[in-house]
Order: C-alpha cells, then sequence, then structure tokens
C-alpha cells in the first residue's frame, strides 16, 4: 500500500468540491486554524480474492479547528455531507485503489483548543486494491 494515494485524493476531492475556507491538508492539528486529514489505525481486510486483490477498510479521520464555534461547525457539517452524497467517487490518480464506499461516523464536537472550537470527523473507505 505505500503507493496508494486514497488521502491526498480525499483531501483534493474536498478542496476541489467545496469552497472552504482553510484548505484541507495531509497533517495533524497545528495551533493555526486548519482543517486536518490523517489515517489512523484499524482498517482490516474484509474481502480477499484469489488473484491477491483485497477489499480493504482504510480508516481516516478529518479534524477542522477555527477561532468561530460557527464557522467551525459550518465547516464540518459541509465536509460531511459532501463525504454523505451517494454518489461520491474518489478516484485514485495512479491506480492503487478502487474506491467502493465511504462509511462515516456523526461529526464530534471535541471542544475548544487554544481559544478555537474543534470538530472531528472519522471514515472508513471501502476501497479495492
Amino acid at each position: 500500500m505505500n503507493d496508494n494515494d486514497f488521502m491526498e485524493q480525499l483531501a483534493t476531492y474536498l478542496n476541489t468540491h467545496l469552497n472552504l475556507p482553510l484548505p484541507v491538508q495531509l497533517s495533524f492539528l497545528t495551533d493555526e486554524p486548519s482543517i486536518a486529514l490523517f489515517p489512523v489505525p484499524g482498517g482490516r481486510t474484509t474481502t480477499s480474492y484469489w488473484d491477491t486483490t483485497k477489499e480493504m477498510d482504510f480508516k481516516w479521520e478529518l479534524m477542522v479547528q477555527e477561532k468561530s464555534a460557527e464557522d467551525t461547525a459550518a465547516i464540518m457539517w459541509a465536509i460531511y455531507g459532501e463525504l454523505s452524497k451517494e454518489e461520491l467517487m474518489v478516484t485514485s490518480s495512479n491506480g492503487s485503489y478502487e474506491f467502493n464506499q465511504m462509511n462515516l461516523d456523526q461529526p464530534e464536537l471535541e471542544g475548544e483548543k487554544d481559544e478555537m472550537t474543534v470538530w472531528s470527523l472519522s471514515g472508513a473507505a471501502n476501497l479495492t486494491i
């Protein structure tokens, strides 16, 4: 999975399809307003095929941190709405995976950090690799 570009493509998808005030970046939260996207442990293979192809759940988390509580919530719900669409398709640019579906948890208000409001969203993309 070293050449799997799912995380890059998910960030690009969100940055392209939504008019967000901050870019989605592959990183962890910093001390500045930001939208951070990163992989998390716990993914698993759901199906293995005889040709060594497999379906797997690839887990990720996205966090939004902004000074305005209203802006933070609006950003999170826009992202959640976009990723909840039935026709969602996050396509690989290098053929490293085939996107099957996205499974999302409900967004969660994490609280405040450095006078900024923080929301999180966790999900798992089912990919064929």
